[in-house]
């Protein structure tokens, strides 16, 4: 575990941390729609880090990955092709430049973003993990199978991923960033989530310790098969979501020695009165983790179409 200056150094309950962070649907498909977008959210607001957010297919978009929004609530993107249709597909990944192509287009926006946070702000970068990025290039649903029955050729995918992401993340080390917003979104799956550590825990930790970075954020999606892996993995601060993973805040900061993260689960796009719903569940996950070493935030990324009025109801106050 690493440690989080900006983030520990701010756990009194004077000055609680928080960050919030969203997708640019509209946007993020080109790079100065995606930097000028992604300073807008941040400006005038004391989050306790900067995100530097581009979508899920940024990485594998120059392996002939096709995307678009297609109206999802929370701006996430939707995939309209199939890269690696079968095992055998895997082998025929290449490593990629990571200054050419879409990789190229998104860091030279990383960097001019980073660039306009404020002294002393720490800036993340999302990283995708490589089974992620695997997901995305052959489909949720053929994921699993390819685990199962097609093991040494996924592998060898994994391995290209790998390489290809750690060049990328060798590249942010020119740039003014101090850690990876690291995303990790099969560890619940029933079939891959009780060995992902033991298979994919190495390439995982390959990236996060690139660069020697001391505020790496470990995001884990959804349901998690073994919380206990993840604990061990170099991170300063742990998010999740405790509705989708079963796991409360309070379990994960009693298990994790660093920062925890999440808390406001976002309300139901039809809630009569979101704001006060926000500031109600805000005060709430404040109340249950006073003392502790915590950063608030939502549950997972919030719905693009959030509001002024909703983001500022997330802020935190001291607990009473």
């Amino acid at each position: 575990m690493m440690s989080n200056p900006a983030v520990s150094r701010a756990a009194s309950p004077e000055t609680i941390p928080w960050a919030l962070w969203r997708h640019y649907p509209h946007e993020e498909y080109t790079e100065p729609g995606f930097v000028e977008a992604t300073i807008r959210f941040h400006q005038g607001r004391d989050f306790a880090f900067w995100k530097i957010g581009p979508r899920s297919s940024y990485g594998i978009r120059d392996h002939g990955a096709r995307d678009e929004f297609a109206g999802d609530r929370l701006g996430r993107p939707a995939y309209r092709n199939r890269v690696v249709m079968e095992p055998a597909d895997w082998r025929r990944l290449r490593v990629l430049d990571p200054e050419a192509g879409w990789q190229g287009q998104v860091l030279r926006a990383a960097a001019a973003v980073a660039a306009a946070a404020p002294s002393g702000v720490p800036v993340l970068m999302t990283v995708f993990s490589p089974l992620t990025q695997a997901k995305n290039l052959c489909g949720a649903d053929a994921l699993p199978d390819h685990w199962r029955h097609g093991r040494q050729e996924l592998l060898a995918g994994l391995e290209v991923l790998t390489e290809s992401t750690r060049r990328y993340v060798r590249k942010l080390r020119t740039l003014p960033v101090h850690g990876l917003f690291y995303a990790i979104q099969e560890c619940g799956d029933p079939v891959i989530g009780p060995d992902y550590a033991a298979v994919c825990g190495a390439l995982d930790a390959a990236l996060l310790t690139e660069n020697g970075y001391a505020q790496n954020l470990l995001h884990l999606h959804g349901a998690i098969a073994d919380f206990d892996a993840f604990i061990r993995y170099p991170v300063a601060t742990l998010h999740w979501d405790e509705a989708a993973s079963g796991i409360s805040l309070e379990v994960g900061a009693a298990r994790f020695s660093g920062v925890v993260s999440g808390g406001i689960a976002w309300p139901e796009a039809e809630a009569a009165e979101p704001i006060a719903e926000l500031r109600r569940r805000r005060d709430a996950v404040l109340q249950r983790m006073a003392g502790r070493r915590f950063l608030l935030s939502a549950s997972c990324v919030i719905p693009w179409q959030a509001g002024d009025g909703e983001i500022d109801a997330c802020r935190p106050r001291a607990a009473a």
